[in-house]
């Protein structure tokens, strides 16, 4: 229990390192609630529906999944749900990626 405890948190600092290391924030992303994320993306300008609020949800609300539900009801899609985030981190690190470089040239 303790280690899946950790594993989340880990999970949570990678995907806040990952947004904080770029330049071009207003503000530091605080963490991975839905109201943190939001109010992240209004003072940084950008839409809900941007790639990089979109991916930042999904990963909040696949943590919550894993935070939430029972170790012994969910053996299966504990397994498919990390998958998951480990491919919705990458995905993250891809648009990061992709935005920086556009802001770059913008400049």
């Amino acid at each position: 229990m303790k280690v899946d405890f950790y594993h989340r948190i880990e999970l949570m600092r990678e995907a806040l390192l990952v947004v904080n290391s770029q330049d071009c924030w207003k503000e530091e992303l605080c963490g991975l609630s839905v109201n943190a994320i939001s109010r992240w993306a209004v003072a940084s300008g950008l839409a809900d529906e941007s790639a990089i609020v979109v991916s930042l949800t999904r990963i909040s609300r696949k943590l919550g999944f894993l935070a939430t539900k029972s170790q012994l009801a969910i053996v299966d899609d504990k397994e498919n749900v990390e998958t998951e985030l480990k491919a919705d981190m990458q995905q993250l690190k891809a648009i990061l990626m992709e935005f920086d470089s556009s802001e770059t040239s913008l400049e």
